[in-house]
């Protein structure tokens, strides 16, 4: 009876130890805790960094053509001023790539225009879609990068009906046209650059919705012939 007896408290003992490893096993499970969160943090920070460099590189990217695309309408801009008041061409431009100007008040647009439709090319400026430039009789389109921002064609679909739109041919003529519509089309839908001649001369501007993969047409006929 006394063994019994004094054997219990011992058991009793040994039955409280057994509680410990669970402890630590808490213990050692919120430590992985800890330290999965602190991977998870740093996973974070890195892919936000990576983010912010690859935004902020785009933008340095854009502005970049940007400033490429100024200094080659500054160039444009000089150059017609010496061929108007010179006996001598040789001031003038011989990359026959740059076919004029086009400026949008309303939006504070102003860019040439590349003689043909290339994928860096736009990247620079607008390009000439097909058509020909005024005064021939034609309808021109001109294509432009929309980068959701204010750069190249961006905001082309806030131009309403009467909007004007100026064009400069290669000896510098000012031809004037007037919005007189706006609509999107399907991306492999040609149908704008046709032409109606009973509308006289036309302009058609051309840039995506990078919403729905559309293309948004600013339709513009010309006011002085």
């Amino acid at each position: 009876m006394n063994q019994i007896l004094n054997t219990k408290p011992q058991e009793i003992i040994h039955n409280t130890d057994t509680s410990i490893p669970k402890k630590d096993f808490i213990l050692e499970k919120n430590k992985t805790k800890k330290k999965l969160l602190r991977v998870q943090f740093i996973l974070s920070i890195f892919s936000i960094f990576v983010f912010a460099f690859i935004y902020f590189y785009s933008k340095f990217l854009l502005n970049k053509k940007e400033n490429l695309s100024n200094s080659l309408k500054t160039n444009y801009n000089i150059s017609q001023l010496y061929a108007k008041n010179s006996s001598s061409n040789s001031l003038s431009i011989n990359n026959s790539m740059i076919i004029g100007m086009i400026e949008i008040p309303k939006l504070s647009l102003s860019y040439p225009i590349f003689s043909s439709l290339d994928d860096e090319l736009l990247k620079i400026a607008p390009c000439k879609f097909s058509g020909e430039m005024p005064p021939e009789f034609s309808n021109l389109c001109i294509a432009g990068h929309n980068y959701d921002n204010t750069k190249f064609f961006s905001n082309i679909a806030s131009l309403e009906n009467r909007d004007e739109i100026f064009i400069y041919n290669q000896v510098g003529t000012k031809f004037i046209y007037s919005v007189f519509n706006k609509y999107e089309v399907d991306d492999n839908d040609l149908s704008p650059i046709e032409k109606d001649y009973r509308d006289g001369n036309e302009l058609t501007l051309i840039t995506c919705n990078n919403l729905n993969q559309h293309r948004i047409v600013v339709k513009a006929k010309i006011e002085n012939t």
